[in-house]
């Protein structure tokens, strides 16, 4: 059994059969978007490398540079522990934005989708291609 720690923006689900975490930071201002990567961080540390499928929901999601300068750290610190990653409900401008994070962090295993549940079907499939 796995270690799950309870937190307000991110937490692990079950979709078919599969975990992932899920981290809803839609509506949120730039503290709780801090607060919501925080614990995704979190959450990500205490499983094995290569483990954690991740999906980071950004709608309606308000910035600042504070909030992107811990996003850029947060996602360097957690690709150890990241098999695959999926963020969506951006718009044009946020769109920019993580994809200066994901060049920044070196992360070639995160995808942007436009939809919660494009999200999770891209997650399953990169699980089962994984887990074959």
């Amino acid at each position: 059994m796995h270690t799950q720690i309870v937190m307000k923006y991110s937490r692990f689900i079950i979709y078919e059969e599969v975990e992932i975490l899920y981290t809803d930071l839609s509506n949120a201002t730039p503290q709780q978007g801090i607060e919501g990567l925080r614990q995704l961080r979190e959450n990500c540390k205490v499983r094995p490398a290569k483990s954690v499928l991740s999906l980071l929901n950004v709608a309606n999601a308000r910035y600042n540079s504070e909030l992107i300068a811990y996003a850029k750290e947060m996602s360097r610190d957690n690709k150890p522990h990241i098999l695959a990653s999926s963020i969506c409900g951006f718009n044009d401008l946020t769109k920019l934005m993580l994809n200066s994070i994901l060049l920044f962090s070196g992360r070639r295993d995160i995808k942007l989708f436009n939809t919660v549940e494009e999200s999770l079907n891209w997650l399953l499939q990169q699980y089962r291609q994984a887990n074959v």
